[in-house]
């Protein structure tokens, strides 16, 4: 049993303590590799605090692969983003 703060949790799956709940859920189905984002959105919760546990409990070495996974999702999912904004403001 873990005890663990939203941000931790953020920080485990997204890769930021300040990440958006819609980040949370795309990471939590990226990472399970699930057809869709897990719905009510506490169940996505719930699997993100499992997945934080999983990787601060140090789940060998399927941690490391879902580590590495994880920064991928977040780095591609953080270009997407920056890509969208300079769209929106005209600049891209």
């Amino acid at each position: 049993v873990g005890e663990y703060t939203p941000m931790q949790i953020k920080k485990a799956v997204v890769g930021t303590g300040a990440a958006e709940k819609n980040q949370v859920q795309y990471m939590v189905q990226a990472v399970l590799e699930l057809d869709h984002q897990p719905k009510p959105d506490h169940a996505a919760d719930a699997l993100a605090a499992a997945i934080c546990h999983a990787r601060m409990r140090g789940a060998g070495s399927s941690s490391r692969r879902m580590n590495r996974h994880m920064h991928q999702q977040a780095t591609e999912r953080s270009a997407w983003t920056a890509l969208v904004h300079k769209k929106e403001e005209g600049r891209a």
